[in-house]
């Protein structure tokens, strides 16, 4: 694996890291595009992003992780683009600067909360993307959520749970909750809906991981399939239940599992 920094974009104004293979991948030649999580920079929460982009380089395809502009080491946009236009450019430009300079067909985006909207929408318009992962994305509350919700009033395990972890929290810093991480505009649920069809309709496939963070709002693996219902192609899906881990993946386990997990589904993308 080799690593060097790159200006691109607007006048160069835009500052990245390539993780490029020592031996690439025959096929089709696919890139992962990691930018900022809220004011973080592109290395990532506890240097995930670094992490994923050498694992994938080692695995024999590349990686950019950059600051969007006005972020990190990148200059602000001179063009007077809105804040979520321009998050949505960056992508676009990171995407054109690999395509030119090392022949990179197919994108991979990956977003974790709030750096989900700029990623979610690239991947939506562009057609070079062919694969997308969001960490603690969008979700919306469907019947059986509830349900489910009343049911774990009769769980005595969660109880149980419920009761060591508060006891945990008197000791530990606060770590996010559900209401802090999805504090944020989500699309119109039928606007989603619309969007994902159209995307699986292209070929295209998702990963949707949700951590114990958010289990307030999504709490069964398969929410994301009543969210979505039976239309269009949901095999090209696959939704993921982080029950071990947090947020930020603060614990080296959970780093590595969701490394092993992307990995793996990255491969499967190019079936």
């Amino acid at each position: 694996m080799n690593e060097h920094t790159v200006r691109f974009g607007p006048a160069h104004g835009m500052s990245g890291v390539v993780s490029a293979p020592v031996t690439a991948n025959t096929g089709v030649r696919r890139a992962l595009l990691l930018s900022n999580v809220g004011m973080l920079n592109r290395i990532g929460p506890f240097r995930l992003y670094v992490e994923l982009a050498r694992a994938v380089a080692d695995a024999g395809w590349w990686a950019l992780r950059f600051d969007e502009s006005g972020m990190g080491d990148s200059a602000p946009r001179a063009d007077g683009s809105t804040l979520s236009m321009g998050a949505h450019q960056d992508i676009i430009d990171a995407m054109d600067f690999l395509q030119e300079t090392q022949g990179i067909e197919q994108f991979v985006l990956l977003g974790l909360c709030s750096g989900v909207d700029s990623m979610y929408a690239a991947a939506m318009q562009d057609t070079r993307v062919h694969g997308a992962i969001f960490l603690d994305g969008y979700s919306y509350p469907t019947a059986r959520y509830y349900l489910r919700r009343v049911l774990r009033v009769f769980d005595g395990a969660r109880w149980t749970h419920f009761v060591r972890r508060r006891m945990e929290r008197l000791q530990t810093p606060r770590r996010p909750r559900a209401r802090d991480v999805f504090d944020r505009v989500c699309p119109p649920r039928a606007q989603f809906r619309h969007d994902i069809d159209a995307f699986t309709g292209r070929g295209a496939r998702a990963l949707c991981l949700f951590t114990a963070t958010v289990d307030q709002v999504y709490n069964a693996p398969r929410q994301l399939f009543e969210i979505l219902g039976a239309s269009g192609d949901r095999s090209r899906i696959t939704a993921v239940r982080a029950g071990a881990a947090d947020h930020l993946f603060t614990r080296v386990s959970a780093r590595n599992e969701l490394i092993t997990l992307v990995l793996r589904w990255m491969t499967a993308v190019g079936a």
